[in-house]
């Protein structure tokens, strides 16, 4: 009876001992690969992971991290859980090659680690610096940079496809958008919703009248180009002037801002013909007057 009990707990250590160390399960008696806790073999048969359906997988009460299942119902496949606190599918991969490069069928997040809601989706919060950087470093003129695509012609061409709209958060600010001919146009904001102190301009004719309009040649090119020197318009209109914060900047200008100052310069323009007009009518009315007093 001793010898039957001894017997006996030495194979429950033995047991024990082989649960907490490495597994093998073959038909050949081979050990176990040297960096596997399981290493099971088979030409025949396969492994079956816990199956289950999703509400059951749901349920599961705090997940490890790295927990496999089998999903049987909804979106049948592998599910695995991670430290982040969410289970992730396991399927085809997005993933592909071809003589071009890479390819991916899936949305792409950088700097988030939530779920990307577009194709490519860049997020960052820096000072001072671009998010993203394009570059085509061939030195010729016929490198290009960025290109952009957006609708598809099919015989029913859009009139209003927008290929980029710009926000501050989530406020629409402007666009570049495509009239379904051959013109591309630039909108910006300029919703009275959003503006305050709404008054009369101070400028007009006689600040456009300021303006010096510049022949010159581009230093590094020598091109010879017609325009405004930013540093002369800013003492005229600064509304149109970017100035740089520091000596790395250059100072630029946005010609679109000057159309508000050619419009009153028009209609000022305009109030001075009406005006002169009127002079005109007047004195035309008295020659008339005259020349009646002569004919008698």
């Amino acid at each position: 009876m001793k010898a039957k009990r001894l017997l006996i707990l030495i194979c429950v250590f033995g047991l024990v001992w082989q649960v907490n160390g490495q597994v093998a399960i073959n038909t050949t008696g081979a050990a176990p690969a040297a960096s596997a806790m399981l290493d099971i073999t088979s030409t025949s048969k396969g492994i079956l992971i816990p199956r289950m359906i999703s509400s059951n997988r749901t349920s599961i009460s705090s997940p490890a991290d790295g927990l496999l299942v089998y999903q049987t119902d909804g979106t049948k496949g592998f599910y695995y859980y991670n430290s982040v606190g969410s289970w992730n599918y396991i399927g085809a991969s997005p993933w592909s090659t071809g003589t071009n490069g890479l390819g991916y069928s899936g949305n792409v997040g950088i700097g988030t680690s939530a779920s990307a809601t577009y194709k490519l989706f860049v997020r960052a919060s820096i000072s001072g610096n671009y998010v993203a950087d394009i570059e085509n470093r061939f030195d010729d003129q016929d490198a290009q940079g960025l290109r952009i695509r957006a609708g598809y012609d099919d015989g029913t061409k859009s009139t209003s496809t927008r290929f980029i709209g710009f926000f501050q958060s989530a406020s629409y600010m402007g666009s570049i958008t495509w009239d379904g001919g051959g013109n591309l146009s630039l909108s910006t904001s300029s919703d009275e919703r959003f503006k305050s102190n709404i008054r009369d301009t101070k400028y007009g004719l006689d600040d456009l009248l300021e303006i010096k309009i510049r022949d010159f040649n581009w230093k590094d090119s020598n091109q010879e180009s017609t325009g405004v020197i930013a540093q002369e318009l800013l003492d005229v209109y600064p509304t149109a002037v970017y100035v740089p914060k520091d000596e790395n900047e250059t100072f630029t200008v946005t010609y679109s801002t000057l159309i508000p100052l050619m419009v009153k310069s028009i209609q000022d323009q305009q109030n001075i013909i009406e005006t002169q007009n009127q002079k005109i009518s007047d004195l035309e009315e008295r020659l008339q007057n005259i020349e009646l007093l002569f004919r008698k």
